[in-house]
């Protein structure tokens, strides 16, 4: 692995975790009265940012080791779902995408029917 990449992972893993759990702390959504699911969602998103902070520091302590746990936490941000009852996005230091979006319509008010695009962009997060 290339010494600045690693680097870079390092930071954004570990400082990524750090942040993800400093914010869980600090957000005002989560109480003792909280139902049992809400809970263990919880615990859960600790546990994967948890997860993140050992991954980056297993990449100074052991490369090898650190670089498997290290694409595995990079693989458990790239899955996207939406559902009425389910939503999973899972964001740690940086993410980059490209965002393209196509609404085909089919414009029939006008003599002669047409077909409107949308656009392409790209989204930053971090």
């Amino acid at each position: 692995m290339n010494k600045w990449v690693k680097y870079l992972l390092i930071v954004l893993e570990v400082g990524g975790g750090f942040a993800g759990i400093a914010t869980m702390f600090i957000s005002q959504q989560w109480n003792m009265s909280m139902p049992i699911y809400a809970w263990i969602g919880f615990i859960f998103v600790g546990f994967m940012f948890l997860f993140g902070i050992v991954a980056g520091l297993a990449l100074i302590d052991s490369p090898q080791l650190g670089a498997a746990l290290s694409a595995v936490y990079q693989a458990l941000q790239i899955p996207v779902i939406s559902s009425p009852l389910l939503t999973y996005e899972f964001l740690s230091g940086l993410r980059i995408g490209v965002v393209g979006l196509k609404v085909d319509q089919l414009s029939c008010l006008d003599s002669e029917p047409s077909v409107h695009s949308s656009y392409l962009g790209v989204q930053i997060y971090g």
